[in-house]
């Protein structure tokens, strides 16, 4: 009977090798198969972060309707970019509405600590609030929380606005001045205790920014060695740059870029061996890819434009394939695609990281410690993260994570196909993310099964901190 089985699975084998050849769009040139992990309901976002003792960057998620209440999700590296099963921190449900989530080293201690922009409605009038969770090495310290003069946040960011080693916290929100509403980007400037970051924050600047900001990226734009903040208003339609200042200004007034029809998302973008920098709006209108190039600082030419995607939803620079330029990563109806770039400015289409048209925000990262940068997604629709490695290929079948595609976990992924069994009892199998089960994800198994996954390494778990408990 074993013999049955491995001829039948190396006929198998045979329809993977053939399907390959006659579907050039199975192949990934760069990056290998998404793998999809669960999270708690409706995750807002998804960042990477050295949570935990053990190698790797693990994943985690802020989640604005979970099972409980709102939560935060903790993936944890497990070795070679794979992940363990969720672990969930909640949140006070009856004073928390969160809206966006950051992650950082904001006390300088090895590990990153995690902030979340919430609306806090237990006072009257709602308000913002960044609740801020320094880890502890075994899970995390009592939320801290920073009010606001706003709410509605949108964003929030972890970047050294004031060039002192410290990561400060820049969020985007709203607030009412004469009975109508306003835009407004505040910074919570990281404490230093000495020369070392205390993990506390103070408020350092709040300024009007646009009418509802709904995007923020930070970069030296004019080359003056001043972080300044890029602003996306889609109320307003238009791009807005907070120029960075002396102390105590902190930043001038905003200016316009350009008015973009239906903009998601701008960045800085850095060349090499040009001094001034160009700036990428992602705009809704024909899934346009704005470049702004400066002819000196702070003057912009027109932009020069091209279709990148299908209602583009969030993008973000990499260096992808170690040519020393940034490529291009954009979420979109079409699913996730690489673009890369040249040493022009330009961009050119890579390939497609997946096909799941569900996701809506991303994060890039070193996640198997490789040297090189991988992607994670998130799908609010969907409560889950695909991870899609670079130059690494995922293993298909591969249920418990040991290496190894046995015949259970083939017969496991067919009862999954079939309705029988979920996909969350082996989300391996699930390929693309889509939340199913096809036949070229059981084909793709059955070949991991004859030539092996690579040995995926077993990895202690004593380091990992557990969330659990330490909730606001």
């Amino acid at each position: 009977m074993p013999s049955v089985r491995w001829g039948g699975l190396h006929c198998l084998a045979w329809v993977v090798l053939v399907s390959l050849v006659a579907s050039p769009g199975w192949a990934t040139p760069r990056f290998g198969r998404p793998q999809a992990y669960a999270v708690d309901g409706s995750p807002i976002a998804v960042r990477a972060a050295a949570i935990d003792a053990q190698s790797g960057r693990d994943l985690l998620t802020a989640n604005d309707a979970g099972e409980q209440g709102p939560s935060l999700s903790f993936l944890y590296n497990r070795g070679q970019g794979r992940f363990l099963p969720e672990q969930r921190m909640g949140l006070n449900g009856s004073q928390y509405i969160v809206q966006a989530v950051a992650a950082g080293d904001f006390n300088a201690d090895g590990r990153d600590d995690v902030a979340v922009a919430a609306n806090d409605i237990s006072e009257f009038p709602v308000r913002a609030t960044v609740l801020v969770f320094i880890n502890h090495g075994s899970g995390f310290d009592a939320a801290v929380p920073y009010p606001l003069s706003g709410l509605f946040p949108q964003c929030l960011e972890a970047v050294d606005v004031s060039g002192d080693g410290a990561l400060d916290l820049v969020v985007c929100l709203s607030h009412s001045i004469g009975g109508r509403g306003a835009g407004l980007v505040t910074v919570l400037g990281g404490e230093r205790s000495g020369d070392t970051p205390s993990g506390a924050f103070e408020q350092i600047f709040s300024g009007d920014v646009g009418t509802a900001p709904a995007a923020l990226a930070s970069g030296d734009v004019d080359d003056d060695g001043r972080t300044d903040l890029l602003v996306a208003d889609p109320a307003e339609q238009r791009i807005l740059i907070l120029y960075g200042t002396a102390d105590p200004i902190r930043f001038e007034p905003p200016v316009e870029l350009a008015p973009v029809t239906g903009p998601v998302a701008a960045l800085v973008n850095a060349l090499p061996g040009q001094a001034l920098r160009q700036v990428l709006v992602a705009s809704l209108s024909g899934g346009r890819l704005l470049t702004y190039r400066q002819t000196a600082p702070r003057a912009f030419a027109a932009p020069v434009e091209q279709q990148v995607a299908v209602l583009p939803r969030a993008m973000a620079l990499g260096e992808i394939d170690d040519d020393g330029v940034d490529d291009l990563l954009v979420l979109s109806a079409l699913g996730a695609e690489l673009w890369y770039g040249e040493a022009d400015g330009t961009f050119h289409f890579g390939e497609s990281l997946s096909n799941d048209n569900a996701l809506d925000a991303l994060a890039l990262a070193d996640l198997n410690d490789d040297g090189r940068l991988d992607l994670a997604a998130s799908a609010s629709a969907d409560d889950r993260v695909i991870v899609v490695l670079n130059g690494a290929e995922a293993c298909a079948g591969d249920c418990d994570g040991s290496g190894m595609v046995m015949i259970s976990e083939l017969v496991r992924g067919v009862s999954i196909a079939l309705g029988n069994a979920t996909v969350g009892s082996c989300p391996a199998f699930d390929l693309d993310g889509s939340g199913r089960v096809a036949i070229n994800e059981l084909i793709a198994g059955v070949n991991d099964a004859l030539s092996g996954c690579g040995g995926a390494a077993s990895q202690d778990t004593s380091g990992i901190p557990s969330p659990i408990g330490h909730g606001s």
